[in-house]
């Protein structure tokens, strides 16, 4: 995460003190490694699942599309390297069936991925999850926003600790100017951006997935409004950040919470991946 006022956590850390939304926030490691650089974020929506965005499900840089679909989870990571966490491995996911990373790959940018199960009773996390809002909640631009991540700042640059940045939430017509490419995704409502034009404050590679969200007055009263799918201008350039709206795939979250649970069946919607075989325990 590219960002002038980045909030490190060490002294956090060392007074034992838990930061409210990092205790919820996830590392997704590259090629499925515990202990490889994150390659996405996430963020707990319920004790065993997770919620991402689709793109961090497609290979690339050289890893496996099984390590991508099914990778072992660090969550509630403050350093990016060592510390303590839990560990948890993905056995489902689920990605939106009508998301086309050729044709609009802002559109539909939403995935579920299930903790454990298998031969490995299903361990749920010990962290809080994050609250989410209704179908037909809006929010007014101007909102003050926050995103967390392990993002890139800019190579060799890489942050040591888990970033925060505060961002303002934009129009659907500042969006539209920042991001033309992407077309009638703004009509949709589907969609959102934040930060400040001119200024670094955004999300970058590696904070793909990750939370924008409303810190609340405690862990229980955080509340998820986007999850971070892409970035205008190149990491710390000035440019927006773009974001999956939450609100607006609400039902498609519930149902897909459900089926990753066994109370619902697929429906069309979903395109579902379940590991095969399953993964033996982690030594």
């Amino acid at each position: 995460m590219n960002t002038a006022t980045r909030l490190l956590l060490a002294a956090l850390v060392a007074a034992g003190v838990v930061s409210v939304a990092a205790r919820r926030c996830v590392a997704v490691p590259a090629a499925g490694a515990v202990f490889a650089d994150p390659i996405c974020g996430g963020v707990l929506i319920a004790s065993n699942v997770l919620l991402t965005s689709a793109s961090c499900t497609v290979p690339g840089w050289g890893i496996p599309k099984q390590a991508t679909l099914f990778p072992w989870l660090r969550i509630g990571v403050y350093p990016r390297y060592g510390g303590e966490y839990e560990i948890r491995f993905v056995t489902a996911t689920l990605i939106h069936s009508a998301w086309d990373r050729r044709a609009n790959p802002a559109l539909n940018d939403i995935a579920l991925m299930r903790l454990g199960g298998g031969k490995i009773p299903s361990v749920p996390s010990l962290m809080t999850p994050i609250r989410l809002p209704g179908q037909k909640r809006k929010f007014a631009a101007g909102t003050q926003m926050e995103v967390l991540g392990w993002g890139n700042w800019g190579r060799p640059n890489v942050p040591k600790w888990l970033q925060s940045a505060e961002v303002p939430l934009q129009s659907p017509e500042v969006c539209a100017r920042e991001f033309p490419g992407y077309g009638k995704v703004w009509a949709t409502g589907k969609n959102m951006c934040a930060g400040t034009k001119g200024k670094p404050q955004g999300i970058c590679s590696g904070d793909y997935g990750g939370p924008l969200f409303i810190p609340g007055k405690n862990v229980k009263h955080d509340l998820l409004v986007g999850i971070g799918a892409y970035r205008a201008g190149g990491c710390g350039r000035g440019g927006l950040s773009g974001f999956t709206s939450v609100a607006k795939y609400r039902s498609w979250i519930d149902l897909g919470v459900d089926i990753l649970k066994g109370k619902a069946n697929a429906t069309s919607l979903y395109r579902s991946f379940y590991l095969i075989p399953e993964p033996e325990p982690l030594l």
